[in-house]
């Protein structure tokens, strides 16, 4: 008893995190869960103050399940009404607004995430009119991508009507298909037949800002990989890369690399904070008074939020910024705190802000790197020894997490990552952002910084060619499996060695 007590002296988040989770899954499944969790609270309560069943403890468990019940009622959308399903499944015509950034996931489709805003139907007087509907739902839509298609040229912010076969996602599971609509917001999918030209656009500040630098970027270095390669790997710009080069990073475990993940955010953030320090170390007589770091965290954090929207805040990189206002938060108040108890407390985070993350194969994947980063962090000496460690140490947990979840890991991926994805994400990230930023200015006009970054990134595509030619190791299956989990104990036992040689 006296050493779980320590444990969670330790980790006190541990008190509270477990049924956060265990709330959120009970309430997947059990739609009433949260009032049936509150009902049994207000009896034990009432027991508790008469005196019946004395020595009832309510505990962090409790509150964590209240918790995460009450998150997944109010953060998650809700069933429609039958009413409403039924006229989805009518076929009827519907005025919708574009909920996000068009994709093009596959070869002559396109994929265009909407928001219903009401019903376009027909008088007796056989004039149209718009019913609005009581609460405004979102469905993840599919079409045909021709040229000559309404729906091909819509962007983020379009409203327009549409005519499509409409499907209602299921409600009551953990894990599938449905499951992860669900936690992204929507309530069912759809396949679009037609649709009219957009009626209004109301593209944002980010959008316009995105799309002119696609613009400015294929000015200067000219339309396909060339300048597809730099902005998909600084600012998330996608389906801009061919399904060959997609296809070779990920054989070669590099496909984080062409993505803004939380690798490249954290990097952005690295080097605005070592900015600041150095501007904020400088003034003395604010460092007097204060620390340098306390100074510069904060618009360190601020011009990183920045970065993220301009990216539009996914998930990974979402993830990413609050995993480090958490370690930021935690650098400046839990003095003597462990990383692991940082992580879970990112992961506690999370977990009331979107419920049921961690059974997203992204968020687990970024975990397991950041404990990687750690883990590698404890057994590394010295810079080098460090960097190796934690990258290959990242590399190994996020191995495991493939194999268990995608079937599949490649053992040369361990080698390849610690010296490859170093150099490809700050080229294709940190060089790539101040190349357009110094065209931007005016200070490059013609892009010579850009173009470099750009003869890069293309001279490692071809690199990462090769190396996907003669790439060995890549198992799946079992024996993948056993294979991740044999290379991820090694790593627990020299993290064990190393606290012994620290201790």
């Amino acid at each position: 008893m006296q050493r779980i007590e320590k444990f969670i002296f330790e980790y006190p988040i541990l008190r509270i995190l477990p049924g956060i989770i265990f709330g959120q899954l009970l309430t997947f499944i059990l739609p009433a869960m949260p009032w049936v969790i509150v009902l049994y609270g207000v009896i034990k309560s009432g027991c508790f103050q008469w005196g019946i069943g004395k020595g009832i403890r309510f505990g962090g468990f409790y509150s964590g399940l209240l918790l995460g019940a009450l998150t997944v009622e109010v953060l998650l959308p809700i069933r429609p009404s039958p009413q409403e399903v039924s006229f989805f499944k009518l076929n009827n015509s519907l005025l919708i607004k574009v909920d996000g950034t068009p994709r093009r996931r596959q070869i002559g489709e396109i994929q265009v995430p909407v928001k219903v805003i009401a019903l376009s139907l027909i008088s007796p007087q056989g004039e149209p009119f718009l019913k609005p509907l009581t609460k405004e739902y979102r469905f993840l839509c599919k079409a045909r991508d021709l040229p000559w298609l309404n729906i091909s040229k819509v962007r983020n912010g379009d409203t327009l009507i549409v005519k499509g076969v409409f499907q209602e996602i299921k409600f009551d599971e953990i894990i599938s298909y449905d499951s992860f609509l669900r936690r992204q917001g929507f309530v069912g999918t759809c396949k679009i037949k037609y649709a009219t030209q957009p009626l209004s656009r109301e593209e944002g500040f980010i959008q316009i800002l995105r799309r002119k630098i696609k613009i400015l970027a294929e000015r200067i270095l000219g339309q396909g990989e060339v300048s597809g390669l730099p902005l998909s790997t600084s600012l998330g710009i996608k389906d801009v890369l061919s399904f060959r080069t997609e296809e070779e990073f990920r054989r070669t475990g590099l496909s984080h690399v062409l993505v803004v993940s939380g690798y490249q955010v954290t990097l952005v953030y690295g080097s605005v904070l070592a900015i600041f320090l150095s501007m904020f170390s400088r003034i003395q007589p604010l460092v007097r008074r204060y620390t340098a770091y306390s100074l510069a965290v904060l618009p360190a954090l601020a011009v990183t939020g920045g970065f993220v929207l301009l990216v539009e805040p996914d998930g990974p990189v979402l993830r990413a910024w609050l995993a480090l206002l958490v370690m930021a938060i935690a650098k400046l108040f839990e003095v003597g705190r462990n990383g692991a108890h940082t992580l879970l407390v990112g992961l506690a985070l999370m977990a009331l802000v979107s419920p049921g993350c961690y059974l997203d194969p992204g968020v687990e994947l970024s975990f397991a790197a950041l404990a990687g980063l750690q883990i590698g962090d404890k057994i590394g000496r010295g810079t080098i020894g460090k960097f190796l460690w934690s990258s290959l140490a990242a590399s190994t947990l996020t191995g495991l997490v493939s194999a268990l979840r995608f079937g599949g890991m490649s053992v040369s991926s361990l080698i390849i990552n610690p010296w490859f994805a170093p150099f490809l994400s700050v080229v294709g990230c940190k060089l790539v952002i101040i190349g357009i930023f110094l065209v931007a200015i005016g200070v490059d006009p013609r892009g010579l910084v850009l173009a470099g970054a750009s003869e890069a990134l293309l001279l490692s595509r071809e690199v990462v060619t090769h190396l996907a030619a003669v790439t060995v190791g890549y198992y799946e299956g079992a024996v993948g499996i056993a294979i991740s989990l044999a290379f991820t104990a090694l790593i627990f036992v020299m993290l064990k060695k190393g606290s012994r040689g620290l201790a």
